[in-house]
């Protein structure tokens, strides 16, 4: 088996699910993104509002977390309204997105890809970076500082409506 980063369609689907974190408008994305992960046909996204329905595909190395914003008053879904309200990446498993290594990254080299403008390296295992779209990224470095345990991405200041999607439904095509 290639590693995670050799693999483009996988590739294409991690920085894909990093760019849908917090958007609206993506109902008609949800049942692929839901075939990806292995749900079942109709279970992706849940037919009830929820807070949060956590979802995860181990073998893709990936897990995210469904929001549907009006789950306390709701009590039917507008498929339109659900969020995903983050995503986390098994660097062992699915290559990450951002062009992050999961061998070799350093909290300086990160800060390289996701933040330039920055100048403090700190010196802690987790670091959190602040993207220009109100992204957070959220990386744990492993022991030693080089290479990355988890990543986890989500948006700060609520939901934003994301660009319509041009092309094929598969990414990388």
């Amino acid at each position: 088996m290639s590693a995670p980063s050799e693999r483009p369609e996988a590739r294409a689907w991690s920085d894909r699910l990093a760019g849908l974190v917090w958007c609206t408008g993506i109902a008609d994305q949800l049942p692929e993104i839901g075939a990806w992960l292995g749900q079942p046909a109709g279970t992706f996204p849940p037919s009830r509002p929820e807070r949060f329905a956590p979802y995860a595909a181990p073998e893709r190395g990936v897990a995210l977390r469904l929001h549907y914003p009006f789950w306390d008053r709701a009590t039917t879904c507008d498929p339109d309204q659900w969020l995903i309200a983050d995503v986390t990446f098994d660097p062992l498993r699915a290559p990450l997105p951002f062009d992050l290594e999961a061998e070799g990254e350093t909290v300086e080299s990160a800060t390289g890809k996701l933040d330039p403008d920055r100048d403090d390296f700190p010196a802690t295992r987790t670091s959190t970076f602040y993207l220009d779209d109100d992204r957070a990224v959220t990386i744990v470095f492993l022991e030693g500082g080089r290479g990355i345990e988890t990543l986890r991405v989500t948006r700060l200041y609520g939901a934003v409506r994301c660009p319509p999607r041009s092309g094929s439904a598969v990414p990388g095509r």
